[in-house]
């Protein structure tokens, strides 16, 4: 058994700074965590998180077996991670149509497989992530949006909530991993 999966706050702990190093190689400053919730308390945070932002977000939703993560950034702090990831390809990158999505939904999976490390057995078969599906909406459509593609309802899962900042960029994002209600 991976160490990671003995209780959601666990996974969610470990997930989390597995994420922020990712993200520290990718935009090569330091980001770090600055906090984390799993099950009720982080189904709590939720609603009064976003009630008064109403600034559309970069989201990425992705599908890993039995669970799932949706990744927001702020149209700040997602053009300048999109900026960092894309690095000496910048000007190729920025020639296509709504450069964006399509990049941040790559640093989206990057991110879901830094958690899906942790759901992994050592040695044990490696997990499928599903492609990236990213949107552009406020927060709470992105919660939504996630929710609705990524819970069942016969089978509600256990929220996990991440949130990361790298304050030499001013960025900040934010991981809402959905666990299967099993999860142990």
């Amino acid at each position: 058994m991976n160490p990671d999966t003995g209780s959601p706050k666990r996974f969610i702990t470990a997930g989390a700074q597995r994420c922020a190093d990712r993200l520290s190689r990718i935009c090569r400053a330091p980001w770090t965590v600055e906090r984390t919730a799993s099950g009720p308390a982080a189904q709590e945070r939720f609603e009064p998180l976003f009630a008064d932002i109403t600034e559309d977000h970069f989201g990425t939703y992705i599908s890993l077996p039995d669970t799932g993560v949706m990744v927001m950034f702020d149209r700040r702090s997602g053009l300048q991670v999109s900026h960092r990831f894309s690095g000496d390809f910048t000007d190729q990158i920025e020639a296509l149509d709504e450069p964006q999505p399509a990049v941040l939904g790559e640093v989206a999976s990057m991110l879901a497989n830094s958690l899906a490390e942790g759901l992994a057995p050592s040695g044990g078969p490696a997990l499928l992530v599903s492609a990236p599906q990213s949107l552009i909406e406020n927060p709470r459509g992105l919660l939504q949006a996630a929710w609705d593609r990524l819970q069942s309802p016969e089978r509600p899962g256990l929220p996990g909530y991440i949130r990361l900042a790298c304050p030499g960029l001013r960025a900040e994002t934010t991981l809402i991993v959905f666990l299967p209600p099993d999860f142990s």
